[in-house]
């Protein structure tokens, strides 16, 4: 763990506590983390983790990057540091952003390196995995998933591996978004007395996105996922600590009003796409006879309204499912594209759907709801938590103050734009003091502004 993100904490709490209590380990359970994790969230860590401080690993070649200036895994490689750990004969390492919901000591019975082979026929759970399965000619065409990796620590391959990933000009080095699990993907590979053996998805089943297209993930993907031992929430789609962060922390819910919350995606999203249904239904009528139409929920375009990207509007009902996408174009784009004026935001369900084949607003929120139960479970033992997710809203909450004020004064000075004040991963529109989830993704090359949003939630009663 490293750095002070709230998500990082939260799920490095849930994880442990998960595992000390549904899973029931026998076995030590270490948290590596840098200098720079906050004394106050050590404190509670403490209470579930034996925490021992580690030093990043910054010194590596940013050619195993596919885009290292943008990348938010740049210090990744620190995992590495597991590998140090040379009391033990073998370590299970599991990313922080999981959950664990019955005993995995038995992955211990397993011969290292281990992982999820990633791909749609995947080996028998423990099964050795030929060299040539990660390749076609000279491209590495898959990988293993490091979110649960079984590893044997040597201080040898450490330094061997810290010695190979800081040479810039290694010929072997391939840049790709998950750096680090393709490098050991590679370095292990090629070691014929070090192949790596698969871990079934019973024991790092991501959620959104999991060899969908295999026997063995459609026979654990239905809403209680049976026979699963760890949930993976890896994406943006279902992520839980998005709702601790934007939901809790930023805007005060309890966990049992965000639990609430959560449980009317599904219907939401249900009501969402019959509105999709109709909104078809009016355009073919359109078409045959035309006339005025309302969009729903839409981009106000920059032409009418002066901005650089636009405005959004909210005046029609929008599923809470994850972050959503939709497209503006420029001002200049937009004068030459009337068609192009009015965007409609309802397209993020068939964006969804064609991009992540096995999305489920039911199964996801069922997911995300086990892990706020869990996270229940947990602050009930650990009330500090608690006091440290308020002190972060207090904080949070004085930022959004002074961004309020800064606002104003721009206001005041006549400025006729899309005013974005970023807080954490929230925003205020100019104008409107409308609160949301925001991620502005802009391609200069192609004109075209690509904004991820979610509504500000809502209160079930």
């Amino acid at each position: 763990m490293y750095g002070n993100g709230a998500d990082y904490f939260v799920g490095a709490m849930v994880l442990g506590w998960s595992l000390k209590h549904r899973g029931r380990t026998q076995h030590d359970m270490v948290l590596l983390h840098t200098a720079d994790v906050p004394v106050e969230f050590l404190d509670s860590l403490r209470r579930v983790w034996d925490c021992r401080e580690v030093e990043y690993i910054r010194n590596v070649s940013t050619r195993l990057f596919l885009n290292f200036k943008g990348s938010r895994f740049k210090d990744v490689f620190t995992k590495l540091r597991v590998l140090e750990l040379t009391e033990y004969s073998k370590v299970c390492l599991l990313d922080s952003d999981m959950l664990v919901r019955d005993n995995i000591d038995e992955i211990f019975d397993l011969q290292p390196p281990a992982a999820l082979v990633r791909g749609t026929f995947p080996p028998r759970h423990g099964a050795k995995v030929p060299v040539t399965s990660f390749w076609s000619g000279h491209r590495q065409i898959t990988g293993i998933n490091g979110g649960c990796m079984l590893l044997e620590p040597s201080k040898e391959v450490f330094s061997c591996m810290m010695d190979e990933v800081s040479y810039y000009n290694n010929p072997a080095h391939w840049p790709t978004c998950g750096a680090e699990q393709e490098y050991l993907t590679r370095w292990y590979a090629s070691r014929s007395h070090q192949q790596w053996s698969h871990i079934s998805c019973r024991y790092n089943f991501q959620i959104h996105l999991n060899q969908y297209g295999s026997a063995e993930w459609h026979h654990y993907n239905c809403k209680t996922f049976p026979g699963v031992k760890i949930l993976h929430y890896s994406g943006n789609l279902c992520s839980p600590f998005e709702f601790v962060t934007d939901v809790m922390i930023e805007h005060g819910f309890t966990v049992d009003e965000t639990i609430a919350y959560i449980a009317e995606i599904p219907l939401v999203a249900h009501r969402e796409q019959a509105r999709q249904v109709q909104l078809q239904r009016e355009l073919i009528e359109e078409k045959e006879s035309p006339g005025a139409r309302d969009p729903g929920n839409c981009i106000e375009s920059s032409k009418k309204n002066g901005g650089g990207i636009g405005t959004l509007r909210h005046d029609a009902e929008i599923p809470d499912i994850g972050l959503r996408k939709a497209e503006a174009l420029d001002e200049s784009e937009t004068e030459n594209n009337e068609d192009t004026s009015e965007l409609d935001f309802g397209k993020c369900l068939n964006h969804l759907s064609k991009e992540f084949p096995c999305t489920n607003p039911v199964r996801d929120a069922e997911a995300v709801i086990e892990w706020m139960l869990a996270f229940k479970d947990l602050i009930s033992e650990l009330p500090q938590v608690t006091d440290i997710l308020h002190a972060l809203r207090q904080e949070k909450q004085r930022l959004f103050e002074a961004a309020l004020l800064e606002n104003s004064e721009a206001e005041a000075a006549g400025l006729n734009t899309l005013d974005v004040f970023l807080w954490g991963s929230s925003f205020i529109l100019s104008g409107k003091k409308q609160l949301a989830s925001i991620l502005i993704l802009r391609d200069v090359s192609k004109g075209v502004t690509l904004v991820f949003w979610r509504e500000a939630p809502k209160k079930c009663h």
